[in-house]
């Protein structure tokens, strides 16, 4: 079973802190995006039509607060809308889908 590192910091991260200044819930669609990426070993990228199915209640500014807070970064063709977000940094700290399959 793959699991979701999280730094024991992470709350209080200026990141998270920015994201959940713009919506309180942004960090745990952060956390949801985690869990999205490593079930589907997707190396930290998520489509964006798969982004407002990842929370209950999801919000626009949720998404708004990752973006800014340098959390998640948009992955577009130019010209046209996001297809899909990048979890920043996210192969710097979780396993690579190979070690993944592994285990």
């Amino acid at each position: 079973m793959p699991w979701v590192y999280l730094d024991d910091g992470f709350p209080d991260h200026p990141k998270v802190v920015a994201a959940e200044a713009v919506h309180d819930r942004a960090p745990w669609l952060f956390v949801a995006g985690l869990a999205y990426c490593r079930r589907h070993l997707t190396a930290g990228l998520i489509p964006a039509a798969m982004v407002p199915t990842l929370v209950r209640g999801f919000r626009p500014a949720m998404l708004t607060g990752l973006l800014g807070a340098g959390m998640w970064d948009e992955v577009a063709v130019p010209g046209k809308p996001a297809t899909a977000y990048q979890i920043h940094d996210y192969e710097q700290w979780n396993e690579s889908e190979d070690a993944q399959r592994q285990n």
